[in-house]
């Protein structure tokens, strides 16, 4: 029985990121569009990719997580025949799967408009590092938002984690085996790219985990 009723509570809430979700991909399918003006549609394009990846962190935790809690719709949930520990791990599963489907799906259609078409590719590096960035947020953001019983300082680690975006361009912008080469006609993979991405995994991973097993340990959702 509660196996079911678990499944049906993640349903729920893919059910409620499916617009985000779409929203995400509808925004990388118009940069392909902008990506044939020329060089200033491939910046262009890039922006708009960049509203596509991190958007959806923000408003998968926002609707999905504080808005249900807000409602107190959570309270029904919890009186389902599912333990603490499946309520949990629903909920960051559903949310995990809502960002990270049109991430994936985003990042591979970059990569293969960008080496199908004519279009400096330089930027590739740059933009994967900033990829695996929005896929740090996400996990911030989620432990934040299941963390936190205030919603002021959730609204404050959006303003945050928004900031930060400017600030995390300019600082891969400055590391020479990036920078050097973001205008380039051909992508540079130098080692340090795959190690930084590995590292933003890897550390949106442990977040994840540690999450996971704090809320286990949590009594009160309310």
């Amino acid at each position: 029985m509660s196996a079911s009723v678990f499944r049906s509570y993640v349903q729920k809430d893919l059910f409620l990121a499916t617009p985000i979700m779409i929203g995400a991909v509808v925004c990388g399918i118009i940069s392909i569009g902008l990506v044939h003006l020329g060089s200033v549609g491939v910046y262009a394009a890039l922006i708009v990719m960049i509203c596509a990846g991190a958007s959806p962190a923000v408003f998968i935790c926002m609707y999905s997580i504080l808005g249900e809690r807000k409602e107190r719709s959570n309270l029904f949930a919890m009186s389902l025949p599912i333990s603490t520990y499946q309520y949990v791990f629903g909920k960051l599963t559903a949310a995990c799967i809502g960002f990270l489907v049109p991430w994936a799906v985003l990042a591979l259609g970059a990569f293969l408009i960008f080496y199908k078409l004519p279009v400096p590719g330089g930027v590739l590096p740059a933009g994967l590092l900033f990829w695996g960035f929005t896929f740090l947020q996400f996990a911030g953001m989620l432990a934040v938002t299941m963390l936190s019983e205030s919603e002021a300082l959730v609204v404050a680690a959006v303003v945050v984690f928004n900031v930060s975006i400017s600030f995390y361009i300019f600082l891969i912008m400055h590391i020479p085996a990036v920078g050097s080469h973001v205008n380039g006609r051909v992508a540079v993979w130098s080692p340090v790219v795959f190690e930084v991405f590995a590292g933003e995994l890897l550390l949106a991973m442990l977040i994840i985990a540690l999450l996971l097993v704090r809320l286990a340990r949590k009594r009160d959702f309310i």
